[in-house]
This record gives structure tokens, sequence and C-alpha cells, in this order.
């Protein structure tokens, strides 16, 4: 065979192609794998140091004062012991164009924790690659749970007037004194025991219940206080214990059904969640006194309430109310992290007030009422700031109070039915004295009450203490009530009693005293203020920090 022949037959033959091409790939197979397998392994130690970032950053938000110390210890936890890092406090700003980000800032309430470490790359050196760098970056603050109630002055008024009502809107008769009302003043109870109790009490799991159904499902009354006595017990305050169980005992008798959801406010988001899945949500203190307040107002939301109710200084008196509408009941306790936003029930009142008449009036059989109409629109407020700190004097919340627009009057007020009372109405003159069962003298009066942002703010000792502020620091009630006595336009209906007029503007003038102690203890008793809000910050819990950004 010829040379040329050799050639044409080498090159027509495919014999061993495979290999030959196999081997000329083999190398950059070999390096590609290399490669591979040390990007895999940078991939999986960022992958890792993002995890130990997070847990650092966690840690370093839930304790700011010994956030290095912590970052430090949480890394070499992990096995990031030759990781470096570095740690900025600062708060999330908006700017002209409406863009969130990070800004530092002593003290800041967010920490930023960036680290780094070097990845030793084993195959990558044929090419000359030695080390890799790896950064993560975490963001996490410490989110405030706020409790947040509309404060209580049940301690502060005359308990007979206090049980009186109560025991109406309940059906029962309650016996509960200034020292029983004291016991509950300052105590507050954690959340999550209690929402535990009550799913036990549903027959339900305390930690598989869900939280929609703990605070949807009706109870009886007498159950949840005894509830709350048993939790009072536990907690080691024997006053407040021996007191719920004394309420708890008077209500057996009453058939009133309560929820828990119907007074106080949590997250909708977390309905649908088990208890076991939302305890670290639920983690604050809320009011027994709020609570216990809420709760005995509620079965008579929308509805109208009659009472007749014995006060110092009146020789009658007899109430109509409508608190809240039926369809619509306001929570005033709230537990979140988010906005806490608590509201009062709208409250419809009249009173007729039969006053002791002084020596003129009785020389001439004179019997003078008063008929009054109260209505005060609920009011709101809500915390619009809240800061943590392991310093107790800083820590701080602050609450935005709008009270209700209220109207108070003097006139006639049979002309329309309690239920169809508006905020704006104005009355018609109303008899207020008579003389030998005769009509002689009409009076009227209005006085309006205008709603006013406040803002409040509680720090230190003064959350959790049962301190409660006001929208107002004087009393709207009062200066409202004397006005309308003092300003009743009298007018003698054409009998010739002139020296009617003068005794009995003295008599409006000594009423003002019992019809406002007998007013505060009405409001007191339906948790509802007149132009103002009373607020109490029951619990800041500032333990749970989360990654954000």
């Amino acid at each position: 065979m010829t040379r040329l022949g050799l050639f044409s037959r080498l090159a027509h033959n495919r014999a061993g192609s495979v290999a030959l091409t196999f081997c000329i790939a083999l190398p950059v197979l070999v390096g590609a794998s290399a490669f591979a397998t040390d990007m895999g392994n940078v991939f999986l130690q960022r992958r890792a140091l993002q995890g130990a970032t997070d847990a650092a950053a966690l840690a370093a938000a839930s304790q700011p004062s010994k956030a290095d110390g912590m970052v430090r210890r949480v890394l070499d936890a992990n096995g990031q012991k030759d990781a470096r890092f570095a740690l900025t406090f600062g708060e999330y700003q908006t700017d002209a164009s409406g863009n969130r980000g990070f800004a530092p800032k002593a003290g800041g309430s967010v920490v930023r924790v960036n680290t780094s470490h070097d990845v030793e790359l084993h195959f990558a050196s044929i090419f000359g690659l030695t080390r890799e760098t790896v950064g993560t970056q975490a963001e996490a603050a410490r989110t405030p749970i706020v409790s947040l109630s509309a404060g209580s002055r049940l301690a502060s008024v005359e308990p007979k007037i206090v049980n009186a009502l109560l025991g109406n809107l309940l059906g029962i008769s309650l016996d509960l004194k200034i020292a029983d009302y004291n016991a509950l003043l300052t105590t507050s109870l954690p959340l999550k025991p209690l929402l535990s109790g009550l799913a036990q009490a549903l027959g339900e799991s305390p930690v598989n219940a869900t939280l929609g159904h703990v605070l949807t499902t009706p109870l009886k009354l007498s159950v949840v206080i005894d509830l709350l006595a048993a939790q009072s017990d536990a907690k080691g305050n024997k006053s407040a214990a021996a007191t719920l169980r004394k309420m708890a005992q008077q209500t057996k008798s009453s058939a009133a059904m309560v929820k828990l959801g119907d007074a106080l406010a949590l997250d909708p988001a977390l309905h649908g969640s088990s208890l076991g899945h939302v305890a670290a949500r639920v983690s604050s203190s809320i009011s027994v006194i709020g609570l216990v307040n809420a709760l005995l107002d509620q079965r008579h939301v929308g509805m109208e309430v009659s009472a007749g109710v014995d006060a110092a200084g009146l020789a009658s008196v007899s109430l109509d109310l409508i608190l809240g509408e039926r369809m619509k009941k306001a929570q005033s306790l709230a537990v979140s992290d988010r906005t806490a936003i608590i509201a009062t029930d709208q409250l419809k009142m009249r009173l007729r007030l039969g006053l002791l008449e002084n020596s003129a009036l009785k020389l001439l059989n004179t019997k003078v009422e008063l008929p009054l109409e109260l209505v005060v629109a609920g009011g709101t407020a809500e915390v619009v700031s809240a800061t943590c700190s392991d310093n107790l004097w800083e820590r701080e919340v602050k609450v935005a109070i709008h009270p209700g627009l209220a109207r108070l009057s003097l006139g006639d007020t049979s002309r329309r039915s309690l239920a169809q009372v508006h905020l704006h109405d104005r009355l018609e003159p109303a008899i207020i004295a008579k003389v030998l069962g005769l009509p002689v003298v009409e009076g009227s009066a209005q006085i309006v009450a205008a709603d006013k942002l406040k803002i409040v703010t509680f720090r230190g000792n003064e959350i959790g203490s049962g301190v409660t502020k006001s929208g107002e620091t004087k009393s709207i009630l009062t200066s409202l009530l004397g006005s309308v006595l003092g300003e009743t336009r009298l007018r003698l209906l054409g009998l010739p009693i002139g020296n009617l007029l003068d005794p009995l503007k003295e008599l409006l003038t000594a009423a003002v005293s019992p019809v406002d102690t007998l007013l505060n203890a009405v409001l007191a008793a339906v948790g509802v203020r007149v132009g103002e809000m009373d607020v109490r910050v029951d619990d800041l819990v500032c333990s749970q920090a989360r990654l954000v950004g």
C-alpha cells in the first residue's frame, strides 16, 4: 500500500474517535468539576454564615447593651469563629421619593450585622484562585408588644351606685365594696395562660386550639371571672383573687354569656393560628379591672336598660341608657405588636332626677325634677410609638387619644325614643317645677364638649403599674354640668309666683355636686368618659426580636 493510500485509509477510519474526544475534553471536565465543587462549597459556607448572622442579629437586637458580645458568642456557637463582623444601630427612614431604607443612628431600634470570612479553595487553585471571601448581612429589631386598655374609674366612685347599675345590666344582685374594686385596680394578668385556660374551659387543647375560636366562642360570665380568679391566685395576688371569686359567685345566677374577642382586640391575622403558634405574640399582660369592666358591659350592648338608683343628695333617680350599637361593639383592650387601638362605646343616656327641696320651696309644696339627656360619641386611643430599652426609665409608649364629642342637655326628652336620639339634637324646654301638681316653671339648656386630640406619654414604671392618663386634665363633665344647671333658662308659666325662681336657681346650683357624682359613677360603670378618655398601658414586652429589612 502506498503512502497516499495509508493516509486515505486513516482519514476514513472512525474507530477510537470517542476515546480521542474524551481525552481531549478530560482536562476541561476535570477543571469544571473542580471549580463547581469549590463554588458549591462557597455557597454552602455563605448559607451557613447567613444563618449564623441572622441569629447574631436577633441576639443583638434582644440585648442591645450587650450587642457586641452577643454577636461574637452566637457566631462562635454556630461554627463561625473565624468570621469577622461589624455592628451598626439605626432606624428605617423614608426619603422624599418614598423609598424606605436603613439609616445609621446611635441608639436606634434596628441593628444591622455585617459578617464575612474567607473560604479556602482547593481545586480552583489550578487557576490561581486560593481563597474566596463571602459576606452576609442581617437586620433585626425588637418589635414591642403593647397592651393598652381604656382606664377604669370603678374604684374611685361610690360602690352602691356601681353595684346597682351593674346589677341591672346583669339581672343579678352585686355587693362589692370599695376595697374590692381597689384590689383589682393595679392587677394585671399574663394573657397567654388566660387564653389557654379559656381553651380548656371550651374543651379544647390549650396548645392546638385556634386563637379565633377562643376569642369568638361565648362562655358564661361567671366561668370567665372564675378563671381570672384562678390566674390571680397562681400569680400570688390573693386580694384580687378573693374579689374575683366573690364576683364569680355573685354572677353565677346570671345567664350572661360573653366573648373575649368583644372586649379584647388582637391582630386578626393571628385568628387562624393555634395558641401554641402565637404564644410569643400574646406574651404581654392585660388589665384585670379593664377586662372585667368590659365583660360586665357586654351583655347589653345596643339594648336599652332602665334602672332606679339611690344617690346621696337626690330625692330620686331613674335612668335609661343605651351603650354602643347592636352590630358594632367597641374593644376597650388591645394587645398588638403593630398598632394597638382601643375604643369606647357610644352612650345615650337619660336621667330624671328628683331634687331635695329647700325650705322656701317646701313652703310652696313645690316638686322639682330635672330631665337630663347625655349623648357621648365613642372615643379611640392608639399607640403611635413604643420605645424598648434595657433601662426601665428609657422605656416609653406614646398614645394618641381622640375623645368623642359629647352633648349634655336639660329639656323635654319625651318627644323621641332613646334609640332615635342623636348627638346634634336640640331639646325643647321641659317642665321642671310643679306647685300643687300644676306646672309653673319650664327650663332648658344645652352644652356640647368638642373632641380634642391629645398625645399622652407613659414612661418607666408608669407602664404596667395601673397608672391612668386622660386626654384632659380637668373634669369636663363637672364643667358641662355646672354650665347646664347654672345657665338653665327658667320661665314662669303665667302663674303669680315670681319669688319662686330665686330659690329654684339656688337648688340647681346645689345639685351640681350630687348629680356630678352620680353621672361619674354611671359612666365609670359603663366605661365611658365625657369629652375625654382614660387610657393605661398594662405592659410593654420587648424581648421578642425579629428579622427586618
